[in-house]
């Protein structure tokens, strides 16, 4: 079974994060894909994406990630493609409800890769390979005491952790019973993900990628 309206956690996320108009943006990605689930489009939704800066999930391909980093900066970006990629599929576009939790599984996979990179590149080796190891719950604990990201950031992303910990566990194999994860949760969480993670990688783009990246303080 199907829902239409995201969870309670992810409206949260979307009142801390977002302004009026990214909010309007997601409402009516929303309602497209309640009104045209086997042929929406979201061109606003991928716009708005765009418009963040740095690296989408639409365009994190091989041919922007420097070789000399590949590996890392593959593992920091693939899971944008794979919540992508989950959320919009070209040929089974309906399957949206079904996979929208893996999607915010990916968005939170993306964001835990980024906090351990972002930590690393502040320790020496040893403490790199400590990092590693973190958690993404772990990894924001330690960013919140550098204080790497604004409050407002770091409530969304302690809210986007408890969203990926759900995803991570929350299983339905009963086709009677609604899914936990709405095509909604997986909008915000995805946009979540790329607005904090784009605000801790800014400073690391020249490394990790071959291209110059607008971000959105470039503004």
């Amino acid at each position: 079974m199907t829902r239409n309206q995201p969870l309670e956690k992810s409206l949260e996320i979307e009142n801390l994060l977002l302004d009026k108009h990214q909010r309007r943006v997601i409402a009516d990605a929303i309602l497209e894909i309640q009104e045209y689930p086997y042929n929406f489009e979201l061109n606003a939704f991928w716009k708005m994406d765009a418009s963040i800066g740095g690296v989408t999930g639409r365009d994190s391909g091989k041919s922007t990630l420097n070789q000399r980093h590949f590996d890392t900066a593959r593992s920091i970006f693939r899971p944008l493609q794979y919540a992508v990629a989950e959320l919009f599929r070209p040929f089974d576009r309906a399957a949206v409800y079904e996979t929208a939790k893996f999607s915010v599984l990916s968005s939170g996979q993306h964001l835990e890769a980024v906090a351990k990179y972002v930590l690393g590149r502040r320790l020496p080796i040893v403490g790199q390979l400590k990092t590693d190891k973190y958690t993404l719950g772990i990894s924001l604990q330690e960013i919140k005491k550098e204080h790497l990201l604004p409050d407002s950031l770091s409530e969304s992303s302690e809210i986007l952790l408890s969203l990926y910990n759900t995803a991570k566990h929350e299983v339905n194999h009963d086709p009677d019973r609604e899914w936990l994860f709405a095509p909604g949760d997986a909008l915000i969480c995805y946009i979540a993900a790329r607005i904090i993670g784009n605000e801790m990688l800014k400073r690391y783009y020249r490394d990790l990628l071959t291209i110059t990246v607008r971000c959105s303080h470039d503004n």
